[in-house]
């Protein structure tokens, strides 16, 4: 009897340092667990992600992770709000590339809740941030578009050209929404010369023809004027959207 309680007491010793040594998760663990979990358990990515701010309301990529899931449901009141907090969460770290590239995030979101103006702001605020991103400059453009500013439209597009360093793509898709705002003013003739000129243009990711069809599909949506877009949709030989 003796022989065993012996042997209790020190299997007892050995497993406690063991125990001891069970690691306590941190925000940190949470969030890289997270980013592991997001393409095949984004509910349990999601909890994680929500457990790591608790812990650690400075680690910012943690409300960004959030703010992505929230956005990839459709929820993109929820992602607008935690967007805007990874936006707080870098100015405090001052870290304006996290700033700027939450606030271009959270302007799609303001563009698919139909918040033209709001999402407008955020790509301004994004070139002030940096005044020679090309990219600012047309999705400030595109925004216009949609509140029917159409001449501001175009001269926005156009700063781009003023910029030291413009890639063709840039180029092309000043471009492109001047030939939309010109169609919106009624001016169609210019618009279809612009149209007739790049249709064949392949940009990184799509053809021209492909991104009107795209765009003409948003601006359908939108209830922007349609009567001269079937115009466009001949000359490039494009089915009309639906």
């Amino acid at each position: 009897m003796r022989t065993f309680c012996l042997l209790l007491v020190l299997s007892m010793t050995i497993a406690l340092p063991a125990q001891a040594q069970k690691k306590k998760m941190t925000a940190q663990d949470y969030a890289v667990r997270a980013y592991n979990n997001l393409e095949s358990n984004p509910g349990k990515a999601l909890t994680d992600y929500e457990a790591a701010v608790k812990l650690d309301t400075l680690l910012c990529a943690a409300y960004v992770g959030i703010a992505n899931i929230k956005s990839r449901k459709n929820d993109y009141i929820s992602a607008l709000k935690y967007y805007t907090k990874a936006i707080d969460c870098y100015k405090d770290m001052r870290d304006r590339q996290g700033m700027m590239m939450n606030t271009w995030n959270r302007a799609i979101c303001k563009h698919e809740m139909k918040d033209f103006e709001g999402a407008l702001q955020d790509y301004d605020a994004i070139i002030a941030f940096d005044s020679s991103y090309a990219t600012g400059y047309t999705l400030s453009a595109f925004e216009l578009l949609f509140l029917k500013k159409y001449d501001e439209a175009i001269g926005k597009a156009k700063k781009v050209l003023t910029l030291s360093k413009v890639d063709e793509d840039a180029k092309a898709t000043v471009e492109l929404y001047s030939a939309h705002a010109l169609m919106f003013k009624g001016e169609i003739e210019k618009a279809l010369a612009i149209h007739k000129a790049k249709q064949d243009y392949q940009f990184n990711y799509a053809t021209w023809k492909e991104y009107v069809t795209q765009n003409f599909e948003e601006f359908r949506k939108a209830g922007l004027p349609t009567e001269n877009m079937s115009k466009v949709e001949s000359l490039l030989g494009i089915n009309k959207s639906k």
